[in-house]
């Protein structure tokens, strides 16, 4: 089991090194102490710890031998993962494995298998290439950048560990002094710990990949895990089941309530969908009516302008022929009059009587326009919003009360309804 901690006030780097034997491992754990503490050519057993300074920071480093090494005796091999895991407890803020620049790989993808089982799968997250004998990139026959060195496909296998540390790795110059390289390490170190929230430490680990159930060497040999009590791993896992067993349990019935609260809310939206195309076809039908009947309004005003336009048209031109029958009787009068002044004295005498009656008959009073001979305006426009609207009360009242759908909102007066629609 392993938690996450971090304090961004610890300004301690503590770096675990794994590798093979010749990795350069020794060396790269000198480069970033600044000093030859340990032992590089010597074929090293046991667990080598050292400290520096660095700036504000401490920096630990714990260098451990090559743990698939088959001269290693399985109660060494033992005693070692023992020692290891007291040694990391402390936490680690990266996992450094060591890998020769142009040499193949040996069994690097093992032990990066070998410390996740023994410290638990998310010490992945720490873990991290550094490539050693960086200074031969620049004995090539074309200088490179590691970046370039890596993207070559002949170097697939490093490309592989590369990936498994989650694309991180960092290049080292061991046999000469290279500015600023360890200070490139902390710093990518330091980036990964901020990502990963802190460090990672461990409470209790057990082997990985054993057919046993041993207690961890940490329980036996450390004060502070003084009377612990130890079960078998089955034993655990068994009581662990029964109880998430029963959880899930909870959990399915839970999703099977909010599966059916689910359908509730799909019957209920797909209800929502068939109110609102009833609804809409309703307002439709009913606005179509009230529209039908202010058509009819306005066709049967209409009509009956005209009918009353044409009787009225009718005794006007009556009123014209009459008035062009007496206009002709005059003219006549005046022509027979004015040739009768012509005539001789004796004629004119003779004819005066018929004359003078003739002109006093054509001098009758005129004929008068008869009363209410315009049109009637305000019988049309008189009032008209009103009058219509009194009469669509009655399409209103006599709509179908059992449908969905009302002509007006209960909330909402016919009169304010019908005076927005007609005024």
């Amino acid at each position: 089991m392993s938690e996450i901690c971090y304090s961004s006030d610890d300004p301690g780097i503590r770096i675990l090194l794994i590798g093979r034997y010749g990795s350069g491992q020794s060396s790269s754990g000198n480069t970033i102490l600044g000093e030859k503490r340990f032992k590089v050519k010597k074929h090293e057993t046991e667990i080598c710890e050292g400290k520096t300074q660095i700036g504000e920071k401490r920096v630990h480093v714990i260098n451990s031998p090559d743990l698939l090494d088959p001269d290693l005796s399985e109660e060494k091999l033992e005693e070692l993962k023992g020692q290891l895991v007291s040694r990391c407890s402390a936490g680690l803020s990266a996992v450094l494995l060591t890998v020769p620049l142009e040499q193949h790989v040996q069994n690097e993808e093992e032990i990066l298998d070998y410390i996740k089982g023994l410290l638990g799968p998310e010490v992945q997250k720490y873990m991290m290439v550094l490539f050693t004998r960086g200074d031969e990139l620049e004995d090539l026959d074309e200088p490179q950048t590691i970046e370039e060195y890596l993207q070559s496909k002949d170097h697939a296998d490093l490309q592989r560990l590369v990936t498994e540390c989650g694309g991180k790795f960092h290049c080292f110059s061991n046999k000469k002094h290279v500015e600023g390289q360890v200070e490139r390490l902390l710093q990518k170190i330091e980036e990964m710990m901020m990502k990963n929230r802190g460090r990672f430490t461990m409470e209790q680990m057990k082997r990985s990949g054993s057919n046993r159930d041993p207690p961890v060497n940490l329980c036996f040999t450390s004060q502070q895990h003084n009377n612990h009590n130890f079960r078998p791993i089955s034993e655990v896992v068994s009581t662990h089941k029964e109880e998430l067993n029963t959880a899930l349990k909870s959990l399915l019935e839970k999703r099977q309530h909010k599966e059916n609260i689910k359908g509730e809310f799909e019957k209920t939206l797909q209800h929502i969908n068939s109110q609102a195309e009833h609804t809409e076809r309703q307002i439709k039908q009913q606005f179509e009516k009230l529209h039908q009947f202010l058509r009819d309004e306005e066709e049967a005003t209409i009509t009956a302008l005209r009918e009353e336009e044409e009787q009225k048209k009718q005794i006007m031109k009556e009123k014209l022929e009459e008035m062009n029958r007496h206009i002709s009787a005059l003219s006549h009068t005046i022509k027979d009059t004015e040739e009768m002044m012509k005539a001789s004295d004796v004629c004119f005498l003779k004819e005066f009587p018929v004359s003078m009656e003739r002109v006093q008959i054509s001098s009758q009073p005129d004929p008068q326009t008869p009363s209410g001979a315009l049109i009637h305006v305000p019988r049309y426009l008189g009032n008209l919003p009103f009058r219509v609207w009194k009469k669509m009360q009655d399409i209103v009242q006599n709509n179908d009360r059992g449908t969905d759908c009302t002509l007006l909102s209960s909330k909402t007066s016919p009169r304010s309804v019908l005076d927005r629609r007609t005024i």
